[in-house]
């Protein structure tokens, strides 16, 4: 019979909550005050850090976040896809969309040209990540770079 163990051990983890907070303060810098969310599973860490360091940009600034214009997805394109489809069936439109991680944004881009909306002009796109794949994406996606 094997006996499991919980280790007790220091971890490293990238810093999701200022990378998302300090996203929040440039996308206000840059005008925007309708926002929307396309998170991840609620239960990982991931997700709940980006969040709440997202909400807390913002509250620093005086601008809700309404819990309508968060929508969770699988952490996929597709499931980013469907994320911005529903947020836009949902809410008025936002001026900019955040995807907690990039492979959601490409989703949610594609969904965009789909509902007829061009990015940057009628609705802005940030991710998380910067992962390699967004250097080939058309409009170039603004995203938060983990070392």
């Amino acid at each position: 019979m094997s006996r499991h163990r919980s280790l007790r051990v220091d971890t490293v983890l990238p810093e999701n909550r200022a990378g998302a907070a300090a996203l929040a303060r440039a996308l206000l810098g840059l005008g925007h005050r309708e926002f929307g969310v396309l998170a991840g599973p609620a239960r990982l860490t991931t997700v709940a850090d980006r969040l709440t360091g997202f909400r807390q940009g913002l509250a620093e600034a005086g601008v809700p976040l309404a819990d309508e214009r968060v929508v969770e997805g699988a952490f996929t394109r597709d499931g980013g896809y469907a994320a911005a489809s529903e947020l836009l069936r949902r809410t008025l439109r936002p001026t900019c969309v955040f995807a907690v991680t990039d492979v959601m944004a490409v989703g949610a881009l594609a969904a965009f040209r789909d509902h007829g909306l061009r990015v940057p002009q009628d609705i802005s796109l940030a991710g998380f990540d910067d992962i390699p794949l967004v250097r080939e994406l058309t409009p170039p996606l603004t995203t938060v770079a983990l070392p």
